[in-house]
């Protein structure tokens, strides 16, 4: 085994792993195989990003001579303890699956047990985060250089995964120097990568409406009136989102985030929230807009009938002088439309 240490300058984008995770202890990886079954093939790199002594470094567990795949397993499992959480992109459902069945084989093979500790830590899936929001942003598919290219980041490998493979397996026979590099370079440069993938957190923040308690007015659009919720982002989100669905409207540019929902002048039938669904003796005319009524149960929620889905909020005082009910809301009609796949547009 062989391991390659380099300190990198701390990027901007690592900032905002202390504004989303205060107070954790953060690392990221990822690994290189040699196929896609961990029945048939093995792991000849475990990338690493970590801080240490306040620098950011990139550590490579390196398989150097086709055999050290117990110890830079090892290793890296060692490694996880001295952090609370691991930032991967879909190593939830490749990276740490193949590294378990991999520690499988080795003790069924040779009889070595290795420790476990990648089960006991928080896991943090870039891709998990996006995926929802894959139709509102707009993306053809969700896969890594997908996304950086949306992020603005654009870098060319000279080889893809197979490729490297088959220039690994020949490093072993020949022990070429160039070989090694390229290898070592391709995870280097993932590894790199995706540091520059950390704005998804701010995406990820827009559809959960994260913001300070939003400021309110109200617009004209053609014959309808909008309600407007502004408010303000802890960090500036990459690209611009426009996003609409429910008759909505989502934008967020900057560190600026606004929602224009519409309202609606109707006589509909009460009900108390979470009753038995029978209509009361009266009924009600008042301003309504979208959304649903699980989150304040001191809010009176109207429906047509007692079966109907869609859901109404009263637009009183009781809801338009309440901070919390309105980043409730917010928060909740944001990851509605961000998460819309097209049916409600």
């Amino acid at each position: 085994m062989q391991i390659i240490d380099e300190f990198i300058e701390v990027p901007e984008s690592l900032k905002l792993l202390s504004d989303f995770y205060p107070g954790k202890r953060i690392m990221m990886f990822d690994i290189e195989t040699t196929g896609l079954s961990a029945f048939q093939s093995f792991i000849y790199i475990i990338g690493v990003n970590e801080i240490v002594d306040g620098k950011w470094r990139i550590r490579q567990y390196f398989n150097d001579d086709g055999m050290s795949e117990p110890e830079i397993i090892e290793a890296f499992e060692k490694a996880l303890p001295d952090y609370d959480a691991v930032i991967e992109f879909n190593g939830d459902k490749f990276d740490f699956p193949f590294v378990e069945k991999r520690m499988g084989q080795i003790q069924m093979k040779t009889g070595r047990q290795i420790e476990n500790n990648h089960n006991r830590i928080q896991k943090i899936d870039l891709m998990k985060l996006i995926f929802p929001y894959k139709f509102a942003l707009g993306l053809p598919n969700i896969k890594q250089k997908t996304i950086e290219r949306y992020l603005g980041i654009h870098r060319e490998d000279k080889y893809n995964g197979g490729e490297l493979i088959s220039i690994y397996l020949d490093y072993l026979s020949d022990n070429d120097s160039r070989k090694k590099h390229l290898v070592l370079q391709h995870n280097r440069d993932d590894m790199v990568g995706m540091i520059s993938l950390l704005p998804i957190l701010s995406i990820h923040s827009v559809a959960k409406g994260s913001t300070t308690v939003p400021a309110l007015s109200t617009k004209e659009k053609g014959s309808k009136l909008y309600l407007c919720l502004s408010g303000q982002l802890k960090q500036a989100v990459p690209e611009t989102i426009e996003a609409f669905a429910y008759h909505c409207d989502l934008k967020a540019s900057g560190k600026s985030i606004c929602l224009e929902v519409p309202l609606e002048k109707k006589t509909l039938l009460y009900f108390t929230p979470g009753g038995s669904g029978k209509v009361a003796d009266y009924e009600k005319t008042s301003l309504f807009a979208p959304g649903l009524s699980t989150w304040v149960n001191q809010l009176m929620s109207y429906k047509e009938s007692g079966r109907n889905k869609e859901c109404f909020y009263e637009v009183n005082d009781a809801f338009l002088g309440n901070g919390e009910a309105l980043m409730n809301y917010m928060g909740q009609m944001c990851g509605l439309i961000m998460e819309d796949r097209g049916k409600n547009r």
